[in-house]
């Protein structure tokens, strides 16, 4: 996606929930409310999960339970911006289950339109905060027995990210085997999805069909027919976590779906819907997921059930196993003697 088509994420929010000691160490200031004040926030965040939320039935149950509480002293008594998140957090989730849905606070006054189009300076500021991560990708390596490892923490638009993806594909150019670690991964731009997933077909693909609520759109995600270092056309292996979320299972769940990849580790957090931060008052916003993907292959997604491993083991122990398997399966299709020799040694050296 060209950077300049960046919608902006209006808010840098506490998205509280008491039982986080992560999130309590970093609460913002707080603020007071009064009872007209909460009553329009419950008001405008009913309208907007039913005007934009992508399941509109759900959109509709979850508006009816905000405008009950409308009515409820124990929501509307709220006097605290901090205490109010976590409340109207659990009626949303206790209404719907879905893994981007969510009601965050900022001190900060915020005015900007959710689909209002993106700054010079802020897009600066998303390509410093992505640099800084390098891109997504935290590790490169070659392992043992002609292995390759690449460690990705987020999937970063291409705009920022496509050079350090690139470069990281071209480090392991050559290797009989590809582990892509996505333990821990939060997922991020789609485009990025379809960019990597690009190095594994050899011809253009049609991984996935995305819907729009908001513009009533459909769309296509298509994996490109020319990339930098090209192909890579050996065996993939995709390490998973219970974190593993979005655009990482995006990746995963279309490459199992396609017999591309094997998947080690555990079953990934159920996140496939896309959403963006609508304003509901100038300190509060709802997180709406407005987009709903569907893999072409299976015809549905991973939203709540998440991505299920290939191969089940305990995510500590998914390198080593996914290595092992890798060295496995060279082994059995080896007839060379000497590299043979080299490819058990590798194996014996795993288990010491």
């Amino acid at each position: 996606m060209d950077a300049s088509k960046f919608r902006r994420i209006v808010l840098t929010l506490q998205v509280l929930n008491a039982a986080s000691t992560d999130a309590q160490s970093r609460k913002p200031l707080d603020r007071p409310l009064t009872k007209s004040e909460v009553q329009a926030i419950l008001t405008n965040a009913a309208d907007k999960v039913e005007k934009l939320y992508v399941i509109p039935e759900a959109g509709r149950r979850m508006g009816a339970a905000l405008r009950r509480a409308i009515s409820d002293t124990a929501i509307t008594g709220t006097v605290s911006s901090l205490a109010l998140v976590p409340k109207v957090n659990r009626i949303l989730t206790s209404t719907h289950r879905d893994a981007h849905l969510a009601f965050g606070y900022s001190f900060e006054v915020q005015t900007e339109r959710a689909d209002s189009l993106v700054t010079d300076a802020e897009l600066e500021a998303l390509r410093i905060s992505s640099e800084n991560g390098g891109h997504g990708v935290k590790k490169v390596d070659r392992m043992a027995g002609g292995i390759g490892y690449i460690q990705l923490t987020a999937f970063r638009d291409p705009a920022f990210g496509a050079e350090n993806i690139a470069a990281a594909m071209r480090l392991v150019k050559g290797t009989r085997a590809l582990i892509i670690d996505l333990r821990d991964s939060q997922g991020g731009a789609p485009e990025m999805v379809t960019f990597l997933a690009s190095y594994f077909f050899k011809e253009p693909t049609l991984l996935s069909e995305v819907y729009l609520r908001p513009q009533d759109l459909h769309k296509q995600s298509w994996t490109e027919q020319w990339i930098p270092g090209g192909i890579y056309d050996g065996p993939v292996y995709v390490l998973t976590n219970n974190v593993t979320r979005s655009a990482a299972e995006g990746f995963t769940y279309s490459l199992q779906a396609r017999k591309r990849v094997t998947v080690v580790g555990a079953v990934t957090r159920g996140a496939a819907h896309m959403g963006k931060w609508e304003i509901v008052s100038p300190h509060f916003a709802v997180y709406v997921p407005i987009g709903k993907v569907t893999e072409t292959i299976t015809k549905r997604d991973w939203e709540q059930t998440g991505v299920k491993p290939d191969v089940v083991t305990a995510p500590e122990a998914a390198l080593l196993t996914a290595h092992r398997l890798a060295l496995q399966k060279l082994i059995a299709t080896t007839t060379d003697k000497e590299d043979l020799e080299t490819l058990n040694q590798a194996l014996e050296q795993l288990k010491q």
